[in-house]
């Protein structure tokens, strides 16, 4: 027997739960080379500081989790609803806001429809951007 065999049926034994050789001829192997019977030394130490390590209790929400991988997830459509509701927050004050430019002189319209404009722009950014600085509304 080579060392490399040696360590291979070694690793099984550790694999399978078995520290002790029983082996006949993995016995005499370990008698003959003074560097696998360092190895073996050094497993059992190894195996020994890890039966003792403490085992942490999983968290149930990672459990939880770990069991739903593989299962098919229907995602909730969030429906149009908030948006038609955000739509009618901003619609209606811009409706007035453009009415009124008729009760203006010709002359302040386009200053009042630059306006419009900027506060329109304004705010669709800041409602495309807001949830994604800031993260989705928390009722």
């Amino acid at each position: 027997m080579n060392c490399e065999e040696f360590r291979e049926r070694v690793h099984l034994l550790f694999d399978e739960g078995k520290v002790e050789i029983t082996d006949a001829e993995v016995m005499a192997h370990v008698g003959a080379c003074q560097e696998c019977a360092e190895f073996h030394r050094a497993l059992l130490t190894i195996d020994a500081g890890l039966r003792q390590v403490s085992v942490l209790p999983v968290p149930d929400a990672l459990v939880h989790s770990l069991r739903e991988i593989g299962k098919p997830q229907v995602l909730q459509s969030p429906g149009w609803m908030p948006d038609i509701g955000r739509a009618a927050v901003y619609l209606v004050p811009g409706i007035l806001l453009w009415a009124s430019q008729w009760a203006l002189p010709a002359y302040l319209r386009p200053y009042l429809l630059a306006v419009m404009t900027f506060i329109g722009t304004f705010t669709l950014m800041t409602s495309i951007f807001r949830p994604r600085i800031l993260g989705p509304r928390r009722s």
